[in-house]
C-alpha cells in the first residue's frame, strides 16, 4: 500500500488544497510527516494527480461514476481534487 497520500487543506472559500504527507508505520495520517504543506496546482500537478486523497467519505454513485471514468478512458482521477484545486481538470485519457 502507498504511504504517500493528499491530505485536504479546507480553508475559506478559495482557500482549499492538499498537502502531501506520509503515512506512519501505521499507515495512519494522525503523525504523518509532511512532505509539501501547500501544493500548487501549477507547480505540482503531476503529484495532485499521482496520488489519492486520505481521509475521504465515498459516496457509492460517486465511486461508480469514477470506475465508469476509469474504464472508459483509462484516467483513474478523484473529481474531489477539482474541489480542492479549482483551477485543474482531469487529465484527458
Amino acid at each position: 500500500m502507498e504511504k504517500r497520500m493528499l491530505s485536504a487543506i479546507f480553508g475559506t472559500p478559495g482557500n482549499t488544497g492538499a498537502k502531501l504527507i506520509e503515512l506512519t508505520d501505521a499507515y495512519s495520517n494522525i503523525g504523518a510527516k509532511v512532505i509539501n504543506g501547500n501544493l500548487s496546482p501549477d507547480s505540482d500537478f503531476k503529484l495532485i494527480h499521482r496520488y489519492e486523497l486520505c481521509g475521504m467519505v465515498g459516496d457509492p454513485e460517486k465511486i461508480i461514476a469514477r470506475i465508469k471514468v476509469y474504464r472508459e478512458t483509462g484516467v483513474n482521477w478523484d473529481p474531489s481534487k477539482e474541489f480542492l484545486f479549482p483551477s485543474i481538470q482531469r487529465p484527458r485519457g
